[in-house]
């Protein structure tokens, strides 16, 4: 397929100097690879399908987790909305038939009517070896906690979360189980099976998210709270005080004429008090040193739109997209070629995700994978 760009839609600017599909790797159709020998494999939804109602691959992948679960395995999941009622359905019976189902769930979801939740939270509390908790407060209103590690008042839990004893299995995305946030929008989820030191760390995370065990700043390298280093991928959980979680990574980046950046994202706010958001701060000064750099996304803040246009960078906004991602083909931390680098999972680029919530962001690199979120990027681009 060739990518014809435009210099100018609504809510987009095309810099002259960056052709946007110069660089295209070309069809991919698996579906699946392998990092460090472990089975990787990408989901996405395509908002400009789902109009059709066809084209769920997330959810249908995550059900068909679920379901393939057998007697006397464990489901853990972390949710912050589930209002499909398909899913429901599936933990229900998975529960039913002797498969351990334990949900930890954003906590004023419950005040929201959602038929769905309540009555998974219903029939996992009364079947032994299962359990639903409403994560936070008692009390309904955005003035109270509703996560399940976060201490700020009105932090939430919004990681995306599934994992299968079964094999040893991780499911981490961007998309809400709902039609609204999920579904309907463009998102990717990302599956991991049998490495043991990914799947036992978001054990453990899982374990305090259910538990709620508070921390104010979650993240600890040093301690491995909140910081998983598996042969796969690696994991980074909010909140997170000491620094910017997504800056620290993107701070990596080596700038030169070979460098391509990707940026899709559902939120770009701008930073606290007003100014560019940090993450688009430090992604402009790789441009300027070099790389070259495209951005998609759902809302952005006003300066930041403004520094995006002075910058000639390509990009568009107002689009019916939840995901969380950036992909990097540069030279890395020092590499002396290219790397292939995909960040995603749940956190948004605002402060709220970064210091407030209960967030998720993961690392892994796969030529094969960033080819994926390469076609991904142009679909909503």
């Amino acid at each position: 397929m060739k990518w014809m760009p435009l210099l100018l839609l609504a809510g987009c600017l095309v810099g002259e100097d960056e052709e946007p599909f110069d660089d295209d790797p070309g069809f991919t159709a698996a579906a699946a690879t392998t990092i460090a020998g472990f089975n990787v494999r990408a989901d996405f939804d395509d908002a400009s399908q789902a109009a059709a109602g066809d084209d769920k691959p997330i959810l249908d992948r995550l059900e068909q987790l679920i379901a393939a679960a057998q007697p006397g395995d464990t489901i853990r999941g972390a949710v912050h909305s589930l209002t499909l009622k398909s899913v429901g359905t599936a933990l229900e019976t998975a529960a039913g038939k002797g498969v351990h189902v334990l949900i930890a769930q954003d906590g004023d979801e419950q005040f929201g009517g959602d038929a769905v939740a309540e009555h998974l939270h219903a029939v996992l509390n009364a079947t032994p070896g299962s359990g639903h908790v409403w994560c936070g407060s008692s009390q309904p209103g955005t003035d109270h906690n509703h996560g399940c590690i976060t201490t700020d008042g009105s932090g939430i839990m919004h990681s995306k979360l599934f994992l299968f004893s079964r094999g040893e299995l991780a499911w981490i995305g961007s998309a809400n189980l709902t039609k609204a946030t999920g579904i309907d929008k463009f998102n990717n989820a990302i599956t991991v099976t049998g490495d043991h030191a990914l799947y036992t760390g978001l054990v453990a995370y899982f374990a305090d998210l259910y538990a709620q065990r508070r921390a104010h700043d979650y993240y600890d390298a040093a301690s491995k709270r909140g910081f998983i280093d598996a042969p796969s991928a690696r994991v980074y959980a909010s909140p997170e005080q000491d620094s910017d979680l997504w800056n620290a990574r993107l701070n990596d980046i080596d700038a030169d004429a070979s460098c391509r950046i990707r940026v899709g994202q559902n939120m770009i706010h701008d930073a606290p008090g007003g100014g560019v958001s940090p993450q688009i701060a430090l992604l402009l000064k790789r441009k300027a040193a070099g790389c070259k750099l495209w951005v998609v996304a759902h809302e952005l803040g006003p300066a930041t739109t403004e520094a995006l246009r002075a910058a000639h960078v390509g990009f568009r906004t107002d689009l019916p997209l939840h995901d969380k991602y950036v992909i990097v083909d540069a030279k890395y931390a020092g590499s002396k070629d290219n790397r292939y680098l995909v960040f995603t999972g749940s956190h948004n680029w605002t402060d709220s995700a970064n210091s407030k919530n209960d967030e998720l962001l993961i690392r892994l690199e796969s030529r094969t994978l960033y080819n994926q979120f390469w076609h991904h990027f142009a679909d909503a681009y």
